[in-house]
């Protein structure tokens, strides 16, 4: 027969400290119990007119009474660890009778044991005979249920004011993340249809025309419809395929190579680890527009832009690199929409991300981008 271990609770500092708050709560009850037990009993004395010793009425009771304050985190404990549930309420059942066998002697001897101490006189009946009626320890042995019951009522509420916070701070999270999504559509569209990229791509498309090369003209502006056409695909789209991300990339480049004539050269890899791979929408544009406004956009003699992208065990990796200004004195200025995508990674996985960038020999600036690498998503572009 197979055995299960069964695991016991990890007694850390934090544990700790809950059993001690819950047990300061049932002290404060039992002792509200012993003193509204008191209440009830002088009320029914007095008016029988039979004598009582208060005082000695309030020991009795918290004698009786304040005992279970030091099972009430015991039971709380058990139950959080060993839940009831509908294929599976043997064990807890069994685990709380062997509990209530256990304590209900040891309750009784500290009894005793108080009783010795304080030297109380039972006032109502004597609770301390080695031969208890059988009624008495029916009741003892109600009290625990009624106090296990009451516990689970407790845990099943606070699971559902849990659920309900967690509910609600994902309803939150997502609301940012739509928004810090939304904001990223709207941060690149405002980009791609400023004026200049608008004068500067069809002024590229008139200089061809000039130049009699209507083929590469139409094709410039081709690549314009398809730039604007993707924008609105991904519209309601979380996640994005990494092959239609870098065919997005392409159509981009391809735009920009024809506004600087060509001297813009890009070198684009992609390893075959990575296809397949599902990747935030408008995550690696922000990066790429970076590179080449901060590259040759911005003067730069060495107009190479290198896009990588490959598998680093079970994260996708990709690194840009591109040309930088000679007389670049800060980094200041390389933080386009790099804000928001932080943001929307963090809220999407956590601290499971890696953003970096960094000016490599005063020549090159590096981008270093380190994504879980998700396969399935809902809500994804193929």
């Amino acid at each position: 027969m197979k055995i299960t271990p069964i695991n016991l609770p990890n007694f850390s500092n934090e544990f700790l400290s809950v059993f001690f708050l819950r047990w300061l709560y049932g002290l404060g009850f039992f002792t509200a119990a012993s003193i509204l037990t008191v209440a009830m009993q002088t009320s029914a004395l007095l008016i029988s007119g039979r004598p009582i010793d208060l005082v000695n009425a309030f020991y009795f009771y918290s004698m009786l009474w304040l005992p279970w304050s030091i099972m009430l985190p015991i039971v709380y404990s058990i139950s959080e660890h060993f839940r009831f549930k509908e294929k599976n309420w043997i064990k807890p059942a069994i685990i709380h009778f062997l509990t209530s066998i256990v304590w209900l002697p040891f309750y009784w001897k500290l009894i005793h044991l108080m009783e010795f101490l304080l030297r109380i006189i039972p006032v109502f009946h004597d609770i301390t005979q080695h031969d208890r009626q059988l009624f008495t320890v029916l009741m003892d042995y109600y009290w625990y249920w009624v106090i296990l019951i009451s516990v689970y009522l407790s845990i099943y509420y606070d699971d559902k004011r849990k659920e309900r916070e967690k509910t609600r701070r994902l309803t939150i999270e997502n609301l940012e993340l739509s928004r810090n999504l939304a904001e990223a559509r709207l941060s690149a569209l405002k980009a791609q249809l400023q004026p200049h990229f608008f004068f500067n791509s069809l002024n590229a498309a008139s200089g061809l025309i000039r130049e009699s090369k209507k083929d590469e003209a139409i094709a410039l502006l081709t690549k314009l419809g398809q730039l604007l056409r993707h924008y609105l695909e991904i519209e309601g789209y979380q996640w994005i395929s990494l092959e239609k991300e870098i065919e997005f990339q392409k159509v981009f480049l391809a735009i920009q190579i024809a506004r600087f004539e060509k001297r813009l050269k890009v070198d684009l890899s992609m390893d075959e680890q990575c296809k397949g791979v599902l990747i935030p929408v408008m995550v690696l544009q922000p990066l790429v527009e970076n590179a080449v406004h901060h590259g040759i956009g911005a003067g730069s003699n060495d107009g190479l832009l290198s896009i990588k992208l490959s598998m680093e065990n079970t994260h996708l990796l990709v690194e840009i690199e591109n040309g930088i200004c000679s007389d670049l004195k800060d980094m200041k200025g390389f933080g386009i929409g790099l804000k928001n995508i932080r943001s929307r990674l963090n809220q999407l996985f956590q601290e499971d991300f890696d953003l970096e960038l960094s000016v490599q020999d005063a020549k090159t600036m590096r981008t270093r981008l380190v994504l879980p690498a998700s396969r399935s998503e809902e809500n994804a572009l193929h």
